[in-house]
């Protein structure tokens, strides 16, 4: 299940810090060494300029501090061709790690605490982790923890 390039939706999803959990969607990235998830968490909200919305795939400028990758609505994604109901962005400063061990303790049935979607189409996992990789945005230890992807 925490393999990398699976997309989980999890109901709902306890975020870090205080925000209020809610039904959401985790892609996940890399395994890191020391037990935690490099994770995505995909968001239908649109937190770019008007300029870039049309746009799909990597979306990059470091002048304006964008890094996103947009998928489209009902493009499928996952091997079995399951598909975002919206227009769909991965934030590249929005990547988060989080604790294997404790996502495990949290999220233990399926069908009830997650659901797994699907492992994401290689080309498309490996798009994704390339705009991640390349960016000016994304975290530096994000990007070296990325550069030795293996899919």
């Amino acid at each position: 299940m925490y393999s990398p390039g699976n997309l989980i939706y999890f109901t709902p999803f306890y975020f870090k810090g205080d925000a209020n959990p809610k039904n959401k969607y985790l892609l996940i990235l890399k395994i890191l060494n020391n037990n935690n998830i490099l994770v995505s968490l995909p968001s239908s909200q649109v937190q770019i300029p008007s300029q870039y919305k049309k746009q799909f795939g990597c979306i990059e400028n470091s002048e304006d501090r964008i890094n996103c990758f947009k998928i489209k609505a009902n493009s499928p994604v996952t091997d079995d061709g399951w598909s975002f109901p919206k227009d769909t962005y991965l934030y590249g400063y929005y990547l988060e790690e989080y604790n294997l061990d404790m996502l495990k303790s949290v999220y233990k049935i399926d069908t009830l605490d997650y659901e797994v979607q699907g492992a994401l189409s290689t080309s498309i996992f490996l798009s994704i982790i390339e705009c991640f990789r390349n960016s000016a945005i994304v975290k530096r230890k994000y990007k070296r923890a990325l550069s030795d992807q293996d899919i």
